[in-house]
């Protein structure tokens, strides 16, 4: 009888480590909708309006927590699934719309950070593509190959053609190869960072909101399995480092750049253990169950996103 008794338990125990518990949601921007620019960058914002009816309509069935909070979860008397919210990168949008909800809702939320948004360094590239194809017909690479883009579906198509193209560039030298494929338009990178991203002023202010963590994302947005040991050490450890510096608080938690199994091996998740963190997100993989939480350095996330293609 004992026996049956410890059995049972044991089926019990075993389905309770994949009860789902709630969900991570990852989001990038949080700004108006404009229909005139193009879908694959535009996808990656919610509407200010979006994200407060979501909210408004998750608040009802779930708790919303924070990363710390969540690692209590297996701990807790908590009956309602629960939402973590996060934003990646560091658009300045999570501070003129996203911010101003999530404080007047008292709803938790993570911005994970990359340094060189703020340090005025990051390369939008995918933002000048853009640009580029909205004021042309046509487009002409450095090696003469031409690409049609008149309608608006061209456009959408041509973007993905050479989107490909730049992730096919040497990484390490992109701008310069960039700059080079296309050497027959006049680029003015530095307004790019002016208008799109964060500042260390608007990010330590942020800082000081009770609903917002502030979190690490690297130094420069690099795929880490592609990295040396030494580089891969001064992307999180350096990008964790000046955060601090700047918010004057601990950054303790962690987000894998492009976040999937194409760029993080078990190299990384081995080296981020090291890394005096709490968390460490994927950007895939859906909710999340007590089993996910006991690995805290690899937490699954869910894409939280307006348009639809």
């Amino acid at each position: 009888m004992n026996r049956i008794k410890n059995t049972f338990h044991n089926i019990k125990k075993t389905l309770l480590q994949f009860e789902t518990l709630g969900t991570i949601y990852m989001l990038h921007r949080c700004s108006p909708i404009d229909n005139e620019n193009l879908y694959w960058n535009e996808h990656m914002k919610v509407s200010p309006g979006f994200l407060k009816n979501f909210l408004k309509e998750q608040k009802k069935t779930c708790d919303f927590i924070s990363l710390d909070e969540l690692l209590e979860l297996p701990h807790s008397r908590r009956r309602k699934k629960c939402i973590v919210m996060t934003f990646d990168d560091g658009y300045r949008d999570n501070y003129e719309y996203a911010l101003p909800i999530f404080d007047e809702m008292s709803i938790p939320f993570v911005v994970y950070v990359t340094n060189s948004f703020p340090d005025k360094t990051a390369f939008l590239w995918w933002y000048i593509l853009e640009d580029i194809l909205r004021l042309s017909k046509y487009i002409v690479l450095a090696d003469g190959r031409r690409f049609d883009c008149e309608t608006k579906e061209r456009k959408e198509t041509v973007f993905l053609d050479l989107r490909q193209l730049i992730l096919n560039l040497n990484q390490e030298n992109l701008v310069n190869e960039f700059k080079n494929m296309f050497c027959n338009y006049e680029i003015d990178f530095s307004t790019y960072n002016d208008a799109l991203c964060l500042t260390w002023d608007i990010i330590k202010e942020m800082s000081n909101s009770q609903w917002c963590t502030i979190a690490a994302h690297t130094m420069n947005h690099k795929a880490l399995n592609k990295l040396p040991e030494e580089q891969l050490d001064y992307e999180i450890m350096q990008s964790k480092k000046e955060l601090e510096e700047h918010i004057g608080k601990s950054v303790n938690h962690f987000a894998y750049p492009f976040g999937t199994f194409n760029e993080v091996s078990d190299r990384e998740i081995e080296f981020v253990k090291k890394c005096r963190l709490n968390t460490v997100c994927y950007s895939f993989g859906g909710s999340f169950t007590k089993k996910n939480i006991g690995k805290p350095f690899e937490l699954p996330r869910q894409f939280l996103g307006e348009l639809v293609h």
